[in-house]
């Protein structure tokens, strides 16, 4: 007997979503036994594990990843699979696969209401209005002001497409830049001119993943170069950023930010980053989860179909050869 097992806890679904999820796959894959691992239990010993040949999951830790000798699939729930036992599954010839692009369409637009807020001074007049003061608070307009995307991956592909369509001037820096720019956006460089391109930005958005490479990009020297009054907004990863560096640059008025992530989550209560001036701190809530979870369980049954058509699969980050990069 083969079975997919839905690991993730059925808390981060919306309320019985997890549940349909297994039942619509257990349709579409009728020789397989699909089950769902019940919230707050332990996993037990006496579970089938060498059965299982696909399962999604938020975490796995070593001794459970072992149990599964069947394993031939793992996708995970999340973007970042650092807290999976990755390489030890890969060696093993087990396909992992991230959820990379299932939450850009919301975190896209988390990213335009930083912008759009900063722009029309919505803060302000937010402020101004629980004083019952009249502010004549005019903003400032979005055709035409100058936007970097810092990593060009489906949520700065998703990005560049909404900023397009307010008339933005979008460019892009990326690893490997295309001698075509994509639509929407007017220019595409490497990182060796990041400094150039900051240099003239209103907006200068990061949605960079976390590797040896991004982290500390934005180091006090790059900062410097990042032009007067313009709007940082990470949602990325915290160690992206020196937040000394970046501090001291928003407390003298030079720039502001908004961080979806920092270097510590949660950050505490005390941490001196919540009254900086001009930094504005959201809880790393810029997706929606019970949105993305779906799209996760849309790409999960897209790579299982692939897995036993033997056909290379969505996301994949580790295992046997032939994946693509490509996401839903």
């Amino acid at each position: 007997m083969k079975r997919v097992l839905l690991l993730e806890p059925e808390s981060l679904h919306a309320e019985g979503v997890r549940a349909r999820f297994a039942a619509q796959l257990q349709q579409q894959f009728p020789d397989l036994v699909v089950e769902t691992w019940p919230d707050g239990d332990e996993p037990s010993v006496d579970y089938p594990w060498h059965e299982v040949v696909a399962a999604t999951c938020f975490q796995l830790t070593d001794d459970v990843a072992d149990r599964m000798t069947g394993l031939r699939l793992l996708q995970s729930v999340t973007t970042g699979v650092e807290h999976l036992p990755v390489a030890a599954l890969g060696e093993r010839g087990v396909a992992v696969c991230n959820a990379a692009g299932t939450a850009a369409p919301e975190i896209a637009e988390f990213v335009l209401a930083r912008i759009l807020g900063d722009a029309k001074r919505l803060p302000e007049l937010a402020a101004a209005h629980r004083e019952h003061l009249w502010l004549t608070g005019y903003g400032e307009a979005l055709a035409g002001a100058e936007l970097v995307l810092v990593g060009f991956g489906p949520i700065g592909q998703r990005i560049a497409a909404l900023a397009s369509a307010f008339s933005m001037t979008v460019r892009v820096v990326r690893r490997t830049p295309a001698a075509v720019p994509a639509p929407g956006v007017v220019e595409e460089v490497g990182f060796a001119d990041l400094g150039s391109l900051v240099g003239r930005a209103r907006y200068v958005v990061s949605a960079l993943p976390e590797t040896p490479e991004t982290t500390g990009l934005f180091d006090a020297e790059l900062l410097a170069q990042v032009a007067d009054g313009a709007l940082i907004v990470n949602v990325g990863r915290g160690s992206l950023i020196d937040e000394p560096a970046l501090v001291a640059e928003c407390a003298s008025g030079r720039l502001r930010a908004a961080l979806d992530v920092v270097s510590q989550e949660p950050l505490p209560s005390h941490s001196p980053l919540w009254d900086v001036p001009g930094l504005e701190i959201s809880g790393h809530c810029s997706s929606v989860p019970t949105r993305a979870l779906a799209a996760v369980s849309e790409l999960f049954a897209v790579n299982l179909h692939r897995l036993l058509a033997d056909e290379a699969l969505l996301n994949q980050v580790a295992g046997p050869s032939g994946a693509t990069k490509e996401s839903l």
